[in-house]
This record gives C-alpha cells, sequence and structure tokens, in this order.
C-alpha cells in the first residue's frame, strides 16, 4: 500500500510487538563550530584510530577503538552515527562536553535492518567490507 487514503477495505492492523525492533538514536552532528584540531580529536573518539609507527627498525603498532563501536553503534554516514538508546547519554556527554551540536531522531530497527546498517567504512582492527553487498 503507498501513502494516501484508504477509500475502500479495512486499514491493516501492524502492531509493534510481533516485529522484534531495537530501539536505537540517531545522532546527526556537526563539526562546524571547531577548529581542525578540535575535529580530529573528535573524530577519533568516536571512530577510534590506527597507529604505526617505527622506531629504531622496530614496528609499533597500536589501536583505539571509538566510542560509536564500544556503545555498540554504527556509522551511519558522515556526521551520523546509530547506538543503541542504553547507551545514548554516555555518546551523548563526550559531545556536549566538546562542544559539538547535534539532534537526535528515536528509531526502530529490525536485525536486519541492524545488519544493513553494518556495510559502513571498517573501523581498527575490523574487516573490509564491500559496499552494496545486503547480506
Amino acid at each position: 500500500m503507498k501513502e494516501g487514503i484508504l477509500l475502500y477495505a479495512k486499514s491493516p492492523f501492524i502492531t509493534i510487538q510481533g516485529l522484534k525492533l531495537e530501539h536505537y538514536t540517531l545522532i546527526v552532528f556537526s563539526l562546524e563550530n571547531l577548529n581542525a584540531k578540535e575535529k580530529v580529536k573528535v573524530k577519533r573518539l568516536l571512530y577510534g584510530h590506527k597507529t604505526k609507527k617505527i622506531v629504531k627498525e622496530k614496528l609499533y603498532e597500536s589501536e583505539e577503538p571509538g566510542l560509536v563501536r564500544k556503545l555498540g553503534g554504527l556509522r551511519t554516514g558522515a556526521g551520523a552515527v546509530t547506538v543503541p538508546k542504553e547507551n545514548l547519554s554516555t555518546l551523548e556527554e563526550e559531545l556536549e562536553k566538546r562542544r559539538v551540536k547535534f539532534k537526535e531522531i528515536d528509531i526502530w530497527l529490525t536485525p536486519d535492518s541492524i545488519q544493513r546498517l553494518k556495510l559502513l567504512p571498517p573501523q581498527p582492527g575490523e574487516k573490509n567490507l564491500k559496499r552494496g553487498n545486503l547480506s
């Protein structure tokens, strides 16, 4: 059924209980009011980072996962992350502490939708996922 007014027939009855939905929050943020140094700090905090350093012919590697991954969330696009509702307060506190402007949108996702959202650029230490593969 498309959008519009139902002219003839019974309206379909849909219940949320049978859909097995999980409560998430989409956070859309802007770093425009921050200088370059602060932007890098926020991005590293959210998405993590991986470094390699060679000192006296010895390779040192370090990896720090981002806050979004630690909270069970996903990067959903440029300036947007999705986190489970129960972990939202931690992320809000960190963004407010760094004066990042953001908006929240409550969303309900099926397990299948969550899997589709995982088709994102890999986080440090994560295997590379190909875009367009919805399985």
